[in-house]
């Protein structure tokens, strides 16, 4: 299985990268998909398996949007992909 970083993650699953977060350990991706903008979300980036969710929204300012659809690994995992995050800034590397 290929690995892929967040943001290429979801470019695979076909959509636009409107706008990329990046936060004190995740990582959010605002991305559009046939007339529909989504926010993605892969959360704690010290856990081995963060939990990653997407769910849709009306603007690229809208963090709460929808309910949380927990399909995005299994939607990639059917196209050969897994999402390897690395951690580069220095606040990534903080422990709990």
């Amino acid at each position: 299985m290929k690995t892929l970083n967040f943001k290429h993650a979801v470019e695979k699953l076909g959509c636009k990268v409107e706008k990329y977060v990046y936060g004190y350990n995740f990582r959010s991706v605002f991305a559009s998909k046939d007339n529909q903008l989504w926010y993605f979300h892969i959360e704690d980036l010290r856990d081995e398996h963060p939990f990653v969710y997407r769910r849709t929204v009306k603007s690229l300012e809208d963090y709460t949007g929808g309910s949380n659809i927990n399909d995005v690994e299994y939607l990639l995992e059917n196209l050969g992909y897994k999402i390897k995050e690395n951690r580069k800034q220095k606040y990534d590397f903080n422990s709990f």
